[in-house]
């Protein structure tokens, strides 16, 4: 009997499939479809450096596995967040890489160090030519020059969800009028804009599902129930015309709907609880970053947690940041990040300010770490089955370098080797990022452009 077509198979089912939002349907021939629970992919860009002013202020001291961390890395040791929530140690949750280089930087018009970073960070490409912007000098360029690795992996684990991904922001309100407003892009010249209102951005993901009235829930509940009971039938239905090959994939579809519906008796989703958000946050308010970067956190782990996504990032604030983080108590009276960031070479007040900052961000992280963690998968977490990478677009901030980058990798997928500290003699990202796919279940071997080299990145796991 000939096959039949997964498009095609699809299609043929009807109504039921398509009115599934929070039911995925796994293609039966990815790995994930046998797993419990699905691989996940978040990144999370901390604009204008996270290493202060200096990578190897960043740098753990010690050896591979013997590390200890530095200061700005202190939180992942463990404490309370700004938000209360107790952080265990996660060093042994933890990749902390140094010595990996964004190559295509230095192959892209020079419009501007941080703009250029952000072009090549999950592109590993090369910006375009054009004349679309300028970095305040005389070079001009185009957009990013490929898909970015977080729409990469969306295309191959995210299709069957809500969301293939979620784009989430902080204080970033440029929507792509810039390249330096951009962290994903769906492929050349393609960009996303992320939106950096949690209100709105919980509208989007959950408005539909959630309600304050129990009848209505009982209703929503009832209706997926009887979702789930129409695509088993129309699976069901179309078995007697299907050859071995095929009903092989009907039943991995079946598996699918079951592991689907257990999760779904006890709400959207196993570990899924749509954020409960208080009125009274400004999305604009600089003194109110924390709050703002706790709720879209939240809504993301709250996303996966829900499977309506598998895919996502947050992207703190524009490159160059110009932020007060005037929150911060080493930070009264300063005019903002970027400013410190080419303070004189001597000013240590300037570095003792930014290393502040670097460590806001090292404890946001650990936060969306540790929500991860909270949540239990199997003998697991869901941070087990999560791969999180925290990255910037420039290396140290006064010289725009894209050398040395620090790269930090959380949580293992299944796949890598954590609790270590991997330093690297410039290696280019693009391996980086072929280790991630590998991570989420792929098998390409390159990312990015191919002449910056091939495989994976060593050592990982």
């Amino acid at each position: 009997m000939k096959s039949i077509a997964r498009r095609s198979f699809l299609t043929g089912l009807g109504a039921g499939l398509a009115a599934l939002p929070f039911v995925p349907l796994l293609d039966p021939e990815a790995e994930a479809l046998a797993a419990e629970f699905p691989k996940r992919f978040l990144v999370f860009c901390t604009t204008t450096g996270m290493t202060g002013r200096y990578p190897n202020n960043f740098k753990p001291s010690g050896g591979e596995t013997g590390f200890t961390l530095s200061p700005i890395l202190q939180p992942l040791a463990g404490g309370y967040s700004e938000h209360g929530l107790p952080i265990e140690d996660l060093s042994s949750d933890v990749i902390i890489t140094q010595g990996i280089d964004m190559e295509a930087a230095y192959d892209s018009p020079s419009v501007g160090g941080h703009p250029r970073g952000m072009g090549v960070l999950l592109t590993a490409t090369p910006i375009m030519e054009g004349t679309l912007f300028d970095g305040g000098g005389s070079e001009t360029a185009g957009w990013a020059g490929g898909i970015s690795v977080d729409q990469f992996i969306a295309e191959a684990i995210g299709m069957d969800t809500a969301f293939s991904s979620l784009e989430l922001g902080v204080d970033n309100f440029g929507g792509v009028e810039h390249l330096r407003y951009v962290l994903s892009y769906k492929g050349k010249a393609n960009p996303l804009p992320v939106e950096s209102d949690p209100y709105k951005a919980f509208d989007r993901i959950f408005g539909d599902f959630v309600s304050d009235d129990p009848a209505a829930l009982a209703i929503l509940k009832k209706r997926r129930q009887s979702v789930i009971d129409l695509v088993r039938a129309e699976l069901e239905g179309v078995n007697g015309r299907l050859g071995a090959a095929d009903r092989h994939k009907l039943d991995a579809h079946l598996d699918a709907i079951r592991s689907i519906e257990k999760r779904l008796a006890a709400g959207i989703g196993a570990g899924c609880e749509p954020p409960v958000f208080d009125g009274g946050v400004d999305p604009k308010s600089d003194n109110e970053l924390p709050d703002i970067g706790r709720m879209q956190m939240d809504l993301l782990v709250a996303a996966l947690a829900c499977d309506v996504t598998r895919v996502g990032s947050i992207m703190w604030g524009p490159a160059p940041y110009g932020s007060k983080f005037s929150f911060l108590p080493e930070m009264l009276g300063v005019d903002g990040m970027h400013p410190l960031s080419h303070a004189a070479a001597g000013d240590t007040g300037a570095q003792n300010q930014l290393e502040a900052i670097a460590r806001f961000y090292a404890r946001q992280f650990a936060y969306l770490l540790q929500k991860l963690k909270s949540i239990p998968e199997g003998t697991g977490t869901m941070l087990d089955n999560t791969v999180v990478l925290w990255c910037s677009e420039v290396s140290a901030p006064n010289t725009h370098s894209h050398r040395n980058m620090p790269f930090v990798i959380g949580g293992s997928g299944g796949y890598f080797d954590t609790g270590r500290f991997l330093q690297y003699s410039g290696e280019p990202h693009n391996k980086l990022f072929v280790s991630i796919c590998h991570a989420m279940g792929m098998t390409n071997t390159t990312f990015g452009d191919p002449k910056y080299g091939s495989g994976p990145l060593s050592g990982l796991s």
